[in-house]
């Protein structure tokens, strides 16, 4: 795991192919990069990232 962390959030769908091109960079510069993408959203609406 790095010791550099980064959220990458862009909401809007068109934004994704930005999203996943800087989210590779980031990653090959060895930052730990997390999208929204990774969340799972739960039946009561809010994102849990975590074990079932």
């Amino acid at each position: 795991m790095s010791d550099r962390r980064l959220f990458l959030s862009m909401v809007s769908d068109e934004f994704r192919s930005c999203r996943e091109l800087l989210a590779r960079d980031l990653e090959r510069s060895r930052v730990e990069v997390t999208t929204q993408e990774k969340f799972d959203l739960l039946e009561a609406g809010c994102v849990y990232s975590g074990p079932p």
